[in-house]
């Protein structure tokens, strides 16, 4: 899973106790803690390998925010809790997919993020960060899965059509222009 990225920790459950009703009665054994913030693939210079990373503040006194992803017992897919979190982690999949498939899906990273993003859908307007990384999940695997691209689009899309019912929505009216500009 996501080959070439390596900015992550592994939290291992102790005990075997608890319950949770949202992984099937029993909570998951593992968490993989990520840090929030752009996805991006970083090729060192003479070299074809390439590996990815999320751009986090350098500064020592800077706040870092992460995702938590839970490893699901049976499937050992990663689950994410809510649309930032899919979207970050279809963003990783897309930037560390090959045209293999990975062994415990049987399908490639572009395919698991096309997965991803369906489970994004929502009728309200995307936060600004939010829009960011659906955007960028689309940059980062298109080449491999056109279908992606329209996905992220139709996606985009959707969740504006209702955005005159959130006047608090910031990006309307560049959403609007945007589309204005490339039509």
């Amino acid at each position: 899973t996501l080959p070439g990225f390596h900015q992550y920790l592994v939290l291992e459950r102790a005990s075997k106790g608890g319950s949770n009703p949202l992984l099937g009665g029993r909570q998951a054994d593992y968490l993989v803690l990520v840090p929030a913030g752009d996805v991006e693939v970083v090729r060192a210079e003479g070299h074809n390998a390439a590996h990815v990373r999320v751009h986090v503040p350098e500064r020592c006194d800077a706040s870092l925010k992460v995702h938590c992803y839970h490893v699901h017992g049976r499937y050992g897919d990663l689950r994410a809790p809510c649309i930032s979190s899919r979207l970050q982690l279809a963003a990783l999949y897309a930037a560390t997919s090959t045209l293999l498939p990975e062994p415990h899906s049987n399908m490639t990273g572009v395919q698991i993020a096309m997965r991803l993003l369906r489970q994004c859908w929502t009728n309200a307007p995307l936060s600004t960060l939010d829009l960011a990384q659906l955007r960028s999940v689309a940059s980062l695997g298109g080449h491999l899965a056109p279908g992606l691209k329209l996905l992220a689009l139709e996606l985009e899309l959707s969740s504006m059509q209702l955005a005159h019912l959130y006047p608090e929505a910031p990006l309307v009216n560049q959403a609007q222009q945007q589309q204005q500009h490339d039509a």
